[in-house]
């Protein structure tokens, strides 16, 4: 029971720019990180990415990835 209060109390929602809902937590962040280790991040790499951090760190990296998707756009509409 205390694991289960522990795991809530670190939970967050997180709304993406198209109103998509996420929920953070620690088994999303360890999801996160272990999907890194596998594509070839070592584990102290890694170890950082806690749902708080996320928090703070999504806006930015979903800034970024629409920003390149949109760079992409362009690209291919200019050939």
């Amino acid at each position: 029971m205390d694991q289960e209060n522990d795991n809530l109390s670190h939970s967050y929602i997180y709304t993406n720019w198209r109103g998509k809902s996420f929920i953070i937590d620690e088994r999303f962040a360890e999801d996160l990180r272990n999907s890194l280790i596998e594509d070839g991040s070592s584990p102290e790499d890694v170890a950082s990415i806690t749902p708080e951090r996320l928090m703070e760190e999504l806006p930015t990296m979903e800034r970024w990835d629409r920003y390149f998707q949109l760079e992409e756009m362009w690209e291919k509409s200019a050939s």
